[in-house]
């Protein structure tokens, strides 16, 4: 649980900043101080943790510079990056070494849970009773505050965000891949002519079942894929939303067409009256609009121009009528 939410958190602000602390005591029996915590709000998730390393950590580790007496343990390769600015560098070596109003075995420089801290590790022997916490917290708030300035942690976030952008190329590749497969069957290739559909209503529930469950698929892959970030949640979204949608586009194309070309069932010919003629001028599509109740769930029917120029109002037709494989009535043929 992030640190401002905990129940022993304290908190007020300076120049309008929630400033978060906390006193954690070492056990009920001794009731010792354990630690004090100054924390202030990240934009990012991003896990680090920068203190002074061990003796053993000294010996077993050969580093050189900054890194030879600082520990740095971090989930995010681009704070390296960060970490090599001399004046970070610094300003971190000051806070770890620094002297303070209560005596420390250790400090940590922490950012977890979208919570930016220090964490004083007190030397066993303080009571809590005699540590003024607001007079603590002012003396370290201006450290802890320059120390989020100098760690970046706004770009710490934008860069990883990038990375995890390049890591979903392949969900966007075939997102892509499918628009364009729609567009390019539906310009070149579809004849809607011969491909009216009557059960449109049903087309549409199976097209957007099969889109949804496309687009859980993204969205549980991209969540499971996407680091700890303040944006994981809302960019598996944007993929579930965009994947829903060209999934719909992709996938009505496909139950359309395998609802016709597998369907062998036989044709029902039906005589309707033309209630009315239409033409598009925009696609240039035909239609004929049939008298009410023709053809069960039919009022329309898109026509070939040819029949179009031939026919009148109010003349018969005989519209072709067959089931479908997966159940959706289309209309075969209208002569």
């Amino acid at each position: 649980m992030p640190i401002k939410h905990q129940d022993h958190t304290t908190w007020s602000t300076i120049n309008r900043k929630p400033i978060y602390y906390q006193l954690n005591i070492e056990d009920i029996i001794s009731g010792d101080a354990k630690s004090i915590i100054v924390a202030v709000d990240s934009p990012t998730k991003a896990n680090f943790v920068t203190r002074k390393k061990h003796w053993l950590e000294k010996l077993l580790l050969n580093d050189n510079g900054f890194d030879k007496g600082i520990y740095v343990g971090s989930d995010e390769p681009t704070l390296q990056s960060v970490l090599e600015d001399r004046e970070l560098q610094n300003k971190i070596l000051e806070v770890l070494e620094g002297k303070y109003h209560y005596p420390c075995d250790s400090i940590e420089i922490v950012n977890e849970e979208k919570m930016f801290y220090l964490k004083f590790n007190l030397k066993k022997g303080l009571k809590p009773k005699k540590i003024e916490m607001e007079l603590f917290v002012n003396s370290v708030i201006d450290k802890l505050l320059l120390l989020e300035k100098l760690f970046l942690l706004n770009s710490i976030e934008a860069k990883e965000e990038i990375k995890d952008y390049n890591r979903q190329y392949w969900v966007r590749f075939i997102l892509t891949f499918l628009v364009g497969i729609s567009f390019f069957y539906r310009i070149f290739i579809l004849d809607d002519v011969k491909h009216y559909i009557i059960d449109d209503m049903r087309w549409f529930l199976y097209s957007s079942g099969v889109a949804l469950f496309m687009a859980f698929g993204a969205f549980i892959y991209i969540f499971r894929q996407q680091r700890e970030s303040s944006l994981k949640l809302s960019t598996s979204k944007r993929y579930f939303i965009g994947s829903f949608f060209i999934g719909l586009l992709f996938f009505s194309l496909v139950i359309q067409e395998s609802n016709i070309f597998l369907d062998d069932s036989s044709s029902n010919v039906t005589v309707a009256y033309i209630e009315k003629k239409e033409k598009s001028p925009k696609t240039l599509a035909y239609y004929f609009i049939l008298r009410k109740n023709s053809i069960e769930g039919l009022d329309k029917v898109r026509i070939d121009g040819s029949i179009y120029k031939k026919r009148q109002k109010r003349e018969m037709v005989r519209v072709s009528v067959k089931e479908g494989f997966l159940g959706i009535r289309w209309v075969f043929d209208v002569e």
